[in-house]
């Protein structure tokens, strides 16, 4: 599911994405004509896409989905943030979600506020406090590649999936990499600087 352009939905429209669907908005807006009250949803399992600097929110006109209508999105759905500058997530983000992806390039992501993600992934940059969750994962790069994250908490039995080519290098484009900037923990252990935990895949 895809569109191209500033899509503007009717008044007894419901825009949904549903399971196995995605919707990628790119830049663009999905929005309403005056007057009309169109509903949006991500239903469990579908997929969003924005490269959108305000991300998604729940109301207002800013991020990708403007419509008029109550704005829904599931918490065990797959999100993606695309911009090429300086981005927020929204206030439309769960604060627990099953899949975010940051590819955020030239800016950082910014949570609107701290996130859980049963898998992390992307090649991008994210800043405040990102959590693993107990079975979740995180799988850096774009085969291969770096995700850059301020802060880092990886849960209790949480797994790290790196793709690894290289044995003599540390990233540089031939091998995943987790660069942690602030701080780093599992379980109750604080690490500082950068700390990684990697399995061969």
């Amino acid at each position: 599911m895809l569109w191209a352009s500033t899509s503007r939905a009717g008044a007894t429209v419901a825009s949904v994405v549903n399971n196995g669907g995605t919707l990628d908005c790119g830049t663009f807006i999905i929005s309403a004509e005056n007057g009309r009250t169109p509903t949006f949803a991500v239903n469990a399992g579908g997929t969003l896409k924005t490269a959108n600097t305000a991300g998604i929110t729940s109301s207002g006109a800013t991020g990708s989905i403007q419509v008029n209508g109550t704005r829904t999105y599931t918490a065990v759905g797959t999100y993606y943030y695309n911009a090429t500058a300086a981005q927020v997530t929204g206030n439309g983000l769960p604060t627990t979600v099953s899949n975010l992806v940051v590819n955020t390039t030239g800016g950082v992501l910014t949570p609107t506020s701290s996130e859980t993600a049963t898998s992390l992934s992307g090649a991008g940059s994210v800043g405040g406090t990102m959590t693993i969750a107990a079975t979740g994962k995180i799988s850096p790069g774009n085969s291969p590649g770096t995700l850059t994250v301020t802060n880092l908490t990886l849960g209790a039995t949480s797994t790290n999936y790196f793709e690894l080519t290289n044995s003599l290098a540390i990233g540089g484009g031939t091998n995943d990499l987790v660069m942690v900037k602030g701080n780093a923990h599992r379980r109750q252990q604080h690490h500082d600087d950068q700390q990684l935990w990697a399995e061969t895949r």
